[in-house]
């Protein structure tokens, strides 16, 4: 195994595979998609912050504002008015937020029971084709077996 590639987890060099591309360039694959994808998410909550600082600003004008004695009443009556709203937005951007994170969740777990039938696929494949071998009489065990008794035939053993 080239050392580069021993050097990164979670990556393993293959040519068992039926397209011909090996293990490593699929997990590449998957990794920058998973990275694009984890881009795509950090944007759209960078979006929804900005989004909530901006109206905590502006609750935080409508509350300066409401020092001013000669406007206090009609500031503070509006400035209920503005509250409800803000907090209202603040409950849309928690669930907007909330679905976000649960779709990345589904797409997540999704990619990793792909991930996981493609390996217990692998593993049904080559516990297959050992027991083909064991079959035709060409295991490891046999050929042991074999060897052991070629070594005793020619005295080396």
């Amino acid at each position: 195994m080239p050392s580069a590639a021993r050097d990164m987890p979670g990556i393993t060099l293959s040519n068992n595979s039926s397209n011909g591309l090996n293990t490593a360039s699929r997990s590449k694959q998957a990794a920058s998609q998973d990275h694009q994808q984890q881009q795509l998410t950090n944007s759209e909550l960078y979006e929804i912050r900005q989004r909530q600082q901006r109206d905590k600003r502006e609750e935080v004008t409508w509350e300066t504002s409401s020092y001013d004695r000669d406007r206090g009443r009609m500031v503070r009556s509006l400035n209920i008015v503005e509250r409800n709203r803000l907090v209202e937005r603040q409950r849309q951007l928690d669930k907007e937020m909330e679905q976000r994170m649960r779709d990345i969740r589904l797409a997540q777990s999704a990619v990793a029971s792909q991930q996981t039938a493609s390996l217990n696929g692998r593993s049904r494949r080559r516990a297959a084709s050992q027991q083909d071998l064991a079959a035709a009489g060409s295991s490891d065990a046999s050929y042991r077996s074999h060897s052991g008794s070629c070594a005793a035939a020619l005295g080396t053993r």
